[in-house]
């Protein structure tokens, strides 16, 4: 019986409503009634704290917020699934999206840098890749250090990783091999 009238009394609007009602005008009169002791014991005290200690607990926080603040994750967007398409002579930006078993005939292939993509049996005629924003600047910097023959190792050997499937968070210095 008490299981019965719980459940009614759960599941009814009227019911909810008056409780949320009682319960926000008990919580006013706490407030309105108890204001002078929590007053008289909590905030007219006066505390003293020095400004050195203000200072470094605002200087925590904040290299506290920078050190655990989260980074974006650009693996983490779900990617757009196009399968089956033709794509004749246009551009086609790859980023954020999965291409599977699609066709490619003189298609410009773009890749921003921005998110993941994949390529999935897809055919390739006359296509070309394209590279722009963050992957544009990787590009310049790997071809400006591979200029330079003391980084020329380093690129080899990222290149290398790349045909091994490798993705190396970074390349040891002086054990390039």
């Amino acid at each position: 019986m008490l299981e019965r009238l719980s459940a009614n009394l759960q599941n009814n609007p009227k019911v909810i409503i008056g409780m949320f009602g009682v319960t926000i005008l008990s919580t006013i009169m706490t407030v309105v009634l108890g204001w002078a002791d929590f007053y008289n014991d909590y905030l007219s005290k006066s505390i003293t704290i020095p400004i050195w200690l203000v200072l470094l607990l605002v200087v925590f926080a904040i290299v506290t917020w920078i050190m655990i603040k989260p980074v974006p994750n650009k693996e983490l967007k779900e990617l757009e699934l196009v399968e089956g398409k033709p794509f004749g002579v246009q551009q086609v930006t790859l980023d954020g999206r999965i291409f599977r078993r699609c066709e490619f005939h003189g298609s410009e292939l773009i890749i921003n840098g921005e998110h993941i993509f994949k390529l999935e049996n897809n055919d390739f005629n006359d296509s070309r890749f394209t590279f722009g924003g963050s992957a544009s600047m990787t590009i310049a910097v790997l071809t400006e250090m591979y200029s330079d023959p003391a980084f020329r190792p380093l690129v080899d050997q990222t290149l290398k990783n790349i045909q091994l499937g490798k993705t190396p968070i970074s390349t040891p210095v002086g054990k390039v091999g």
